[in-house]
């Protein structure tokens, strides 16, 4: 919201990591997640959910916490939540999801370009937890490692750059 400002910890596979959220009306500063090893959050954008992955025996698992439940549950595909965005209503997130998860220090070495993934792209309704595959990477000859992952105004496009090559590309969703 534009009340709200989140705050999380530079994410590293061996430092405990946090979110925090600031309250620009009441002045309050509030832990929502952590500590965790590896943390990287996406706030929702009413802030009533979170996107956040951490470090679990070197590989990165994917959970969703809601922040007025207190509720959190995995999302059984991995990722590094920093490769995901919510809809504006907050009912719907993408997240590019590697087929590919090789080592074991993340996110330090997919930020470092010692590791590059080969993604796929699912939306996740987080009422039902239900999820669909909207770019199968075995479908594409072009290898995806998507960063930067924006919806477009009317939210009908995924827009993300791919970080092998840099290239700037769109993906129809609705």
């Amino acid at each position: 919201t534009t009340d709200i400002i989140s705050f999380n910890t530079k994410a590293s596979y061996d430092a405990s990591g946090y979110l925090y959220l600031f309250n620009l009306k009441t002045r309050s500063f509030d832990k929502i997640i952590g500590p965790f090893s590896g943390l990287v959050s996406k706030v929702s954008p009413d802030t009533k959910k979170v996107l956040y992955s951490l470090n679990i025996s070197g590989r990165p698992e994917l959970r969703l916490f809601d922040t007025v439940k207190n509720t959190s549950y995995v999302i059984p595909n991995a990722t590094i939540a920093e490769k995901c965005i919510w809809s504006k209503d907050s009912t719907t997130a993408y997240c590019a999801i590697p087929n590919n998860l090789y080592g074991s220090t993340y996110p330090d070495i997919w930020y470092m370009g010692e590791s590059s993934f080969n993604d796929s792209l699912i939306s996740i309704n987080v009422a039902d937890q239900t999820m669909k595959t909207l770019l199968n990477s075995s479908d594409y000859s072009t290898l995806f490692d998507m960063v930067d992952l924006k919806l477009s105004p009317r939210e009908d496009y995924v827009l993300f750059t791919n970080k092998k090559d840099l290239k700037l590309w769109s993906l129809e969703v609705k």
